[in-house]
């Protein structure tokens, strides 16, 4: 009986020492640090990792709202920013994901062409 009331003494201790010494998190820096995120060399799907994990750490009421809009502010093509501006309100961070993807394929399929000596289509070129 001694031993179980001093292992959970121990216990209480422990987690006493732990919530004290565990660094507190700083959500308005986490937040700014976030909103400070910006396209770089990244292919946009790796950016959209990029503000996810970020966003994680942000404790934001509705995250997945806010990496979409994050992203879609950044985003320097106007051609796939227009695109998933016509979905309006029914647009998703899955939808904006899956656009993206479909896009970033686009756009790989024809740079390959132009390296391969393919005409450039003007059609191929548009999104969607």
């Amino acid at each position: 009986m001694a031993d179980q009331k001093e292992t959970k003494e121990l216990e209480t201790v422990i987690a006493a020492f732990e919530k004290h010494f565990k660094p507190k998190k700083n959500i308005v820096y986490e937040r700014l640090t976030f909103h400070k995120l910006s396209l770089g060399n990244e292919t946009l799907s790796e950016f959209l990792i990029i503000i996810k994990n970020a966003a994680n750490s942000c404790e934001f009421k509705e995250k997945e709202e806010m990496i979409r809009d994050k992203f879609i502010l950044e985003l320097k093509d106007d051609s796939l920013k227009n695109r998933l501006l016509e979905e309006g309100s029914n647009l998703t961070l899955t939808k904006t994901e899956e656009l993206t993807k479909i896009y970033e394929k686009r756009i790989q399929d024809r740079d390959i062409d132009i390296v391969y000596g393919g005409e450039k289509n003007s059609n191929k070129t548009k999104f969607m």
